[in-house]
């Protein structure tokens, strides 16, 4: 089966889960952003506001609070089933697609890829690609939302800023080929120790 048709399934009778979970991870995203601009305000009233003013933006920071934690279990728990889902749909894919195989492929092919297809493929599924929905779109919101706010407030600090992220992505380019080339290698290390392990049981046997 091919990639494009493996990525369906994850999807499969799990997409209510799925938008709710990113739902939550972008309202959690935005709820970040005001925190600084909370934290700020609450800043500015301590040192030149009313007690009143100071009341009412405590009252307004505990609200927040409670809103925060709901929303953080709620992405917590929608995650957490669309991922448990989505693992359940490829693990019994996959094996399904290796039970249909005959018994001569078995013996054509090396059998410890299809072990790995169960175990450490499934985890880096997870962290690579699954995961990897909700963090971008975090970062796709949090990045612009949090630059607008700090221009608001100093448009020569957001330039610094913005020099020292561009120095990070051009970090990050330059040493993203080594951890490719990492990932690929515990892969085969992985693939050859279950080779190993499947030559040493049948020779016991």
């Amino acid at each position: 089966m091919e990639a494009k048709e493996y990525r369906r399934i994850f999807y499969k009778n799990n997409k209510i889960m799925f938008g709710l979970a990113m739902l939550a991870t972008a309202i959690e995203t935005l709820m970040d952003v005001y925190l600084a601009v909370l934290i700020k305000k609450l800043m500015d009233v301590s040192i030149g506001g009313t007690i009143e003013g100071l009341l009412e933006l405590m009252i307004t920071a505990l609200t927040f609070v409670g809103i925060r934690i709901i929303v953080r279990l709620g992405k917590r728990e929608f995650k957490f089933r669309f991922m448990k889902r989505a693992v359940e749909s490829y693990r019994n894919k996959a094996y399904e697609d290796i039970t249909q195989k005959g018994i001569s492929a078995f013996g054509k092919e090396s059998t410890s890829n299809y072990i790995s297809a169960l175990t450490n493929d499934v985890t880096s599924i997870e962290n690579n690609y699954l995961l990897g929905n909700f963090e971008i779109l975090s970062g796709l919101l949090m990045v612009p939302a949090a630059f607008a706010i700090m221009f608001f407030y100093s448009w020569s600090m957001t330039l610094v800023v913005l020099l020292l992220c561009a120095l990070q992505i051009l970090a990050t380019m330059a040493f993203s080929g080594k951890a490719e080339k990492q990932e690929k290698l515990i892969s085969e290390r992985m693939h050859h120790f279950w080779l190993w392990f499947r030559i040493c049981f049948m020779g016991l046997g």
